[in-house]
């Protein structure tokens, strides 16, 4: 019996809409260059995800941020400040704004089921994000207060020991493949995964336990589980 549901927060509860290439433009006007903003976002990701896949020792995800436009900087041979400039960026991240069905289903599952949050995120951004989208939660765990990224094991069984639930006891939800599916089934967790525009082959599909378009389809899921 499926006791909580754990949720993935951006792009899964609350959306990053186009607020990080904005951010993006903003800084290279800043140091005055003519670059196209989603260009230089896109190698922005690049190094995101590099460093996350070479990270040896936790570091929170604002010094994370602060390495991407270092590597930025030296790989375009750019001229500027990176620990001032990042701030642009960091500055959209207590911005987001919640997709239209979330505080819906959050309270209509929450009847039945406890809630949580799992997400990569620095803790004050997402506690800004949760207040200012008023939404209503038993509990929020991120890699900065847990010390772990996704998809480390230790990260899905931190929470568990914390809520004192077995991991089949509880759903994953998220719209990461590797961080929001693999991850929680390491440790034996059912994954749900969140596909609301269709980037996923059937293939990717199939290695879920479950698969939505939006947050409305989690009824009938949990409906048979």
């Amino acid at each position: 019996m499926k006791k909580a549901i754990i949720f993935d927060v951006y792009g899964t509860l609350i959306s990053t809409g186009n607020g990080s290439v904005t951010a993006a433009g903003e800084i290279l006007k800043k140091i005055n260059v003519d670059m196209e903003p989603k260009v230089f976002y896109k190698k922005w990701k690049e190094f995101h995800k590099q460093q996350m896949n070479e990270m040896t020792e936790f570091v929170t995800e604002e010094v994370v941020f602060e390495n991407d436009l270092r590597m930025l900087y030296e790989f375009y041979n750019l001229k500027g400040n990176y620990k001032e400039d990042v701030k642009i960026m960091l500055d959209t991240l207590d911005k987001r704004k919640a997709f239209d069905e979330t505080n819906e289903v959050l309270n209509k599952l929450s009847k039945k089921y406890k809630i949580y949050i799992g997400s990569t995120t620095d803790t004050n951004p997402l506690m800004t994000n949760i207040k200012n989208n008023n939404m209503k939660v038993d509990g929020i765990y991120t890699s900065e207060s847990l010390k772990e990224y996704k998809p480390h094991k230790a990260f899905y069984t931190k929470i568990l020991d914390d809520i004192k639930l077995k991991a089949e006891e509880v759903v994953f939800v998220g719209d990461s493949l590797l961080e929001d599916v693999k991850g929680p089934q390491s440790v034996g967790i059912y994954s749900v995964l969140l596909d609301r525009k269709d980037k996923y082959t059937e293939e990717e599909k199939n290695v879920a336990d479950a698969v939505i378009t939006d947050l409305t389809g989690l009824y009938g899921i949990m409906e048979q589980l």
